[in-house]
């Protein structure tokens, strides 16, 4: 496969290109688009691609504002170990395959379904997942009742023979399944209606044990002494979705518990890159006040048994984001002891005046007693260096190149701290 760094609309034209596919992030005036237009060559975005190759095939999809990677990757790792050998298109690297794709010899595909664009409505899906819903991408939903409307859409998709799996948490979701009646739904999550619930949850540093009880009409049981090698009640909940899948395809429960156990988690979500000193670093891919939110309140979990700071490196991401969501952004940072923000990754975007670094680091200091600055990329080294200490965990937050900066930070800091 020929890969070409940057786009231009030669790339079309010089290679004999039959067909053009894209992501939603593709703007419609992309030299590539605009080549294939003017040429006359099929054009198809990702949705259309993904629908072409599940119509054939039983799929799982996940679906939600938060934690679709996560939990795809969940729903694969029991999968596998249950030997239905499923082909997984996810959205982000998945640790045991060292890729966002894996193709299977089985029937079955488990796929991630991004709503950003409204176009998840178009995948067929025998078993839906909905992790959560909250305003998210309403550029192009325009308010929260259109983006309600997709998920309920999505939801109705599903055929009598398959299933629903949702959230039993999410207000918006419980408002949403009370017209769904046309196929079975399990629910999960802490709430008193969830068929699929933790109980005896304890902390073991960035593990977690717990029994999980399951609800079910023609199922009652418990399974015992649940090992997750992951922090963070976010990701408890991923893993409870993921389980009430497992129950809805009969795996067994030595199966589900050898795959959480053994599971490998995925690229930049709070994944250990390093430690230097006795300080451990992450990287994650939090964007959103509430995964910024969660994620910190996993580091603090881990930070309560060694007597260590959270210390929160965040690269806001898009101006219209930060600008939609700026009071949540500023609230969102109370598990941590310090706060430094990173200029905004654009994405593309203009600048909205108000919606920056420096802005959002002085409503974090007016929101609560934190120490929050603003500082570039290329000074951020140097100031962890008269901040951090052995025993504290830095995490670097953002879905733009914060991740790339977080890479170097263990060399930077190597020998450099107080």
């Amino acid at each position: 496969v020929t890969i070409f760094i940057g786009h231009s609309g030669a790339h079309i034209v010089k290679n004999k290109v039959s067909m053009v596919t894209h992501s939603p992030a593709i703007q419609a005036d992309n030299p590539e688009l605009v080549a294939a237009q003017d040429a006359q060559i099929n054009i198809a975005n990702r949705a259309a691609i993904l629908a072409a190759i599940m119509q054939h095939s039983p799929t799982i999809t996940i679906a939600g504002t938060h934690g679709k990677t996560t939990t795809s990757a969940l729903v694969a790792a029991i999968l596998t170990r249950a030997k239905f050998d499923p082909t997984i298109i996810s959205g982000g690297i998945m640790g045991a395959y060292n890729s966002n794709v894996q193709c299977g010899n089985g029937d079955w595909l488990v796929v991630e379904a991004d709503e950003s664009d409204g176009t998840f409505v178009h995948l067929p899906s025998t078993i839906g997942v909905v992790t959560n819903i909250e305003p998210e991408h309403l550029e192009h939903y325009g308010d929260m009742e259109t983006l309600l409307a997709a998920f309920s859409d999505y939801l109705n998709a599903i055929p009598f023979f398959g299933g629903g799996v949702v959230c039993a948490d999410d207000d918006n979701i419980r408002n949403l399944i009370k017209d769904i009646n046309h196929c079975p739904l399990i629910s999960y999550g802490a709430h008193e209606t969830a068929n699929i619930r933790a109980i005896n949850h304890t902390i073991i540093g960035a593990h977690q044990r717990f029994d999980i009880e399951v609800r079910l009409k023609d199922r009652q049981t418990q399974i015992k002494d649940i090992i997750l090698p992951m922090a963070g009640q976010h990701n408890l909940q991923n893993t409870l979705a993921a389980v009430a899948v497992a129950f809805a395809l009969d795996v067994t429960e030595k199966d589900i518990r050898h795959a959480l156990r053994n599971f490998k988690g995925v690229d930049r979500r709070f994944t250990h890159i390093g430690r230097v000193q006795g300080i451990d670093i992450y990287n994650d891919y939090a964007h959103h006040p509430t995964e910024i939110a969660a994620t910190l309140a996993a580091a603090k979990t881990i930070t309560q048994n060694r007597q260590g700071r959270v210390i929160a490196v965040v690269q806001p991401h898009r101006y219209s984001r930060l600008h939609r969501l700026f009071a949540q952004f500023a609230a969102s940072f109370t598990d941590a002891d310090e706060v430094i923000i990173l200029p905004v990754y654009a994405a593309g975007e203009t600048p909205i005046e108000g919606a920056d670094s420096t802005a959002l680091a002085s409503a974090t200091n007016n929101n609560a007693s934190l120490n929050a600055q603003a500082t570039t990329a290329e000074d951020l080294a140097a100031l962890l260096q008269g901040i951090a200490q052995s025993g504290d965990i830095i995490v670097c937050m953002g879905a733009g190149d914060i991740a790339q900066i977080a890479h170097t930070l263990p060399q930077h800091l190597e020998g450099g701290l107080r």
